[in-house]
């Protein structure tokens, strides 16, 4: 007997049937969540107490009136089509959906409508709505945050970046002309060095009020870095775009910056690059102007300087050459070497050992070279899925020949170009199935930027090893999200909270609550979090009490070489 006729039975059935159908009722009722019967045309044939309770409607005055009441008008065309298509037993994706309700006093809230056909004589739908208020305000005021730096109330890099790929696309199609400006203040470090970082803050909030006024209202500006901007001219050539910079570079010079006493002359280096039809995407052009940028720095500050390929490789040349041959060679004479960070549990209950597996290169005197150093090199002459694939590897070579096998989840970061990569994607299945370690699970770490800027491909490449039983983890999240719905779509277990807002969470209580808001929408879509830069115990114990779920940072474990694993 279904629940849904426990009510129209509960007087003419035996004894069990009754008892049964009378906990049918109940639970219908007590159900927390509005449950409706609709018929053929729609009409409310029964309405569960929590439902009318929540609507602001007593029992009874609901049965019999359309469902469609109930629905705010903007919502009303696809779902009066969606339950049709439901009533006439026609597959339908759309048996879910969210949308706005509306209560008797006319106020609205969200919810997740689920409607099922009910089988029997009469054709009815039985549709359940769970409210989710609280759920679409979190998500919209993250999204919002997402958007936004907090300190100057300007765009922050990643929608800057969504700006700069429209740009891209109308110069493509429409062959609009746009200008990219990469804007680097001088003199910053000195003003935070002697008068702090309250002071430094407040003079990126008066440059930012500064370079606002000079510049055109349909220009897209925002904070890219620490004192770095991003400035969009929108239809503008590079002759318009260089006396707009001008004019803000004259601003800067004639605005002098006081506190406590002290008078600072504030300047910047700019690096200007022409978007045209030629121009890929914005990582390419953001490159090329911090290169540009780079140069008017060299040539004395305070300048302008128009990216010139000849001079852009010649600097990546000279920054990144010496790494080249080295990191040939290291390959050739396996001169890298694993060291491993634990990561330990704060409120969750796994009984698993957590690593996150770190890579290091050795020098030709067996001097430890950090990854900052080399792996920039890696990822721009392409040899950052070489050495993950090598890191994978040895990681798997070394627990198969531990003796001693324990319950273990070993994280292995991921460069952005490897989850492209067809050769890794078959030499790591190969090295998977050599290497079946009992007690063992793989967890690649691939960061958000990289997982959104080719959603289709993160996918594809998760899905695989997930079938495969590898877990995955979202790295350095909040660094660049502008949008939570990516979640639905990318099957990852853990979020690794961005550092950057972890570490600060004593002394700022706007990153105290983005991380607490992270960690709620995490636990909505069952996902485990991880706080990274966990680096005193005041910070480990407010990220206990906010219920975060693993800690991973200096104060509970320095990174050590891996052989230290016995």
């Amino acid at each position: 007997m279904d629940m849904l006729n426990a009510n129209s039975t509960l007087h003419t059935s035996t004894s069990d049937d009754t008892a049964y159908a009378k906990l049918c009722y109940e639970l219908y009722h007590q159900l927390p969540a509005i449950s409706l019967l609709i018929d053929e045309d729609l009409n409310i044939v029964s309405i569960n107490h929590y439902g009318s309770s929540q609507l602001g409607f007593d029992h009874t005055e609901l049965l019999g009136q359309s469902v469609t009441t109930l629905y705010a008008e903007e919502d009303l065309t696809f779902v009066t089509r969606n339950l049709n298509l439901i009533l006439q037993g026609q597959t339908h994706k759309s048996n879910r959906w969210e949308c706005t309700r509306v209560r008797k006093d006319k106020s609205h809230f969200w919810v997740r409508d689920t409607a099922k056909r009910v089988e029997g004589e009469n054709k009815q739908v039985l549709l359940v709505s769970e409210d989710i208020t609280e759920t679409r305000y979190l998500i919209n005021e993250l999204e919002k945050q997402a958007a936004t730096d907090p300190l100057t109330g300007l765009y922050n890099r990643n929608k800057f970046e969504r700006h700069l790929e429209q740009a891209i696309l109308s110069a493509q199609t429409s062959q609009k002309k746009h200008a990219l400006c990469f804007i680097d203040l001088d003199q910053f470090k000195v003003v935070n060095d002697v008068c702090g970082h309250i002071a430094g803050d407040e003079l990126l909030r008066q440059i930012s009020k500064l370079i606002l006024s000079g510049i055109r209202n349909n220009d897209i500006f925002a904070r890219i870095g620490g004192d770095e901007f991003g400035l969009l001219l929108q239809n503008c050539s590079l002759n318009e775009a260089q006396e707009i910079l001008k004019k803000i570079l004259n601003k800067l010079l004639q605005h002098h910056f006081s506190w406590d006493k002290e008078i600072f002359t504030i300047g910047a280096s700019i690096g200007l690059v022409a978007i045209t039809a030629t121009e890929t995407n914005a990582e390419e052009c953001l490159k090329m102007a911090d290169s540009a940028c780079y140069i008017a720095k060299e040539k004395g500050r305070k300048n302008i300087q128009i990216y010139n390929p000849d001079d852009s490789e010649m600097l990546k040349r000279d920054h990144m050459q010496k790494f080249a041959s080295r990191l040939n060679h290291a390959f050739e004479n396996d001169r890298f070497v694993l060291y491993q960070q634990k990561v330990f549990p704060l409120t969750s209950n796994d009984q698993k050992q957590h690593f996150e597996i770190l890579v290091r290169m050795l020098d030709e005197q067996n001097n430890i070279i950090p990854p900052n150093a080399f792996i920039p090199a890696a990822e721009y002459y392409g040899l950052s899925t070489k050495l993950d694939l090598w890191v994978t590897e040895n990681t798997l070579k070394y627990f198969c020949n531990l003796q001693q096998k324990f319950n273990t989840v070993c994280n292995i970061n991921l460069s952005g170009k490897t989850l492209g990569s067809k050769e890794f994607i078959e030499k790591a299945t190969l090295l998977l199935k050599q290497y079946q370690i009992p007690d063992f699970t793989v967890c690649f770490e691939i960061t958000e930027t990289a997982a959104i800027s080719n959603m289709a491909q993160a996918v594809d490449f998760i899905n695989h090893f997930k079938a495969m039983d590898c877990l995955f983890a979202l790295d350095d999240f909040g660094s660049g999200f502008s949008s939570l719905a990516y979640l639905k779509t990318l099957p990852v277990d853990f979020l690794k909270i961005d550092g950057h807002f972890v570490k600060n969470i004593i002394q700022d209580s706007m990153d105290l609550a983005l991380v607490r808001a992270i960690h709620q929408v995490a636990d909505i879509f069952g996902i485990e979090t991880i706080a990274e830069f966990v680096e005193t115990r005041e910070v480990n114990t407010v990220l206990k009490g906010l219920g975060i779920d693993y800690g991973q940072g200096y104060y509970l474990h320095r990174p050590e070489p891996i052989t230290n694993i016995t």
